[in-house]
């Protein structure tokens, strides 16, 4: 029952041993559920329940809310199930997507993915944006059959849904509703002109002046950090290598007798093959004999504090 979740959660403070402090804020939370449920004249708490109340806090500005909240529901749950402590909360708990509008856009996204091939980011980022804009729709009454203008615009209202990753999933989810005849008015122009906050963009390519005025930027004499950071730069310029690649580049993708990298991306999964140019080689063993650290690590680039 709604009343008494609050004395449910003392007891769970007490089998949990949370800290005094942990234990005020769960207890905090809770009682804004409870203030939600009466809200909403619900008098019996279930998951559903507390997913709900997780999903009205996403459609605020409050991000440390909607964590702390997070982590409040995800114990209370497994308490009331009497399931052990497990503090990690697994993102995918949340994901609800409510209603036909809700089915329509997990079929969506599993589509969509099977065309393009999406890497593992991608398909959370459709699921959580698509999550979110489905659970705001319930919320406001709108749905697969009634779903217009207004319900658009009442989504954008909140300046947490105008980020870049929200749009961009939902305004291609609302195209391919008009495409599927779900929606008689194509609803994704509502965000073609919506300019979401974007920071300043950086150029996508640079001329080959560009580059060189780059290397020799760094300063291969200021000890083991000048030379990691001369190798890593190498690595993005003459190879376009991601910074998620080259700062997980292992010693044995190194192939020093057919002079080739061989790497599995870290964002496509793709295994790759490369040549190891003799400059770049170069500046691998400058750092590796002269400025890399003594570890263990099968990483090639080490960092440490006193290197930043």
């Amino acid at each position: 029952m709604r009343d008494d979740l609050l004395s449910q959660e003392k007891l769970l403070v007490e089998q949990y041993k949370l800290t005094q402090q942990t234990g005020a804020r769960h207890i905090c939370r809770i009682r804004e559920l409870v203030v939600f449920m009466q809200e909403h004249d619900c008098d019996i708490y279930t998951e559903d329940v507390g997913m709900s109340f997780l999903k009205s806090l996403e459609l605020t500005d409050s991000k440390h809310k909607y964590t702390t909240s997070r982590g409040a529901v995800f114990l209370l749950n497994n308490f009331l199930k009497g399931l052990p402590y497990r503090p990690k909360y697994i993102e995918g708990d949340v994901y609800t997507f409510p209603g036909k509008l809700g089915m329509e856009a997990k079929s969506f996204i599993s589509l969509r993915n099977k065309e393009y091939r999406l890497s593992s980011s991608t398909v959370r980022t459709y699921q959580s944006s698509l999550d979110i804009f489905t659970t705001a729709m319930k919320l406001h009454g709108a749905t697969l059959e009634t779903l217009k203008r207004e319900d658009i615009n009442y989504f954008l209202a909140s300046s947490q849904n105008q980020s870049p990753y929200k749009c961009g999933p939902v305004r291609i989810f609302l195209k391919y509703l008009f495409e599927s005849g779900f929606t008689k008015e194509d609803l994704s122009k509502e965000l073609e002109g919506f300019k979401c906050r974007r920071g300043e963009k950086l150029p996508s390519f640079y001329t080959r002046d560009e580059v060189m005025k780059i290397e020799g930027v760094i300063d291969k004499n200021r000890g083991g950090k000048g030379k990691r950071d001369y190798a890593m730069i190498l690595l993005a310029s003459r190879l376009g290598l991601r910074a998620s690649d080259i700062t997980r580049l292992q010693f044995a993708s190194l192939n020093w007798d057919n002079n080739v990298i061989i790497l599995k991306q870290h964002k496509t999964k793709r295994e790759i093959i490369l040549p190891l140019l003799s400059d770049i080689g170069d500046a691998i063993i400058d750092y590796i004999k002269n400025g890399r650290p003594d570890n263990d690590s099968k990483n090639l680039f080490f960092v440490t504090y006193s290197t930043l």
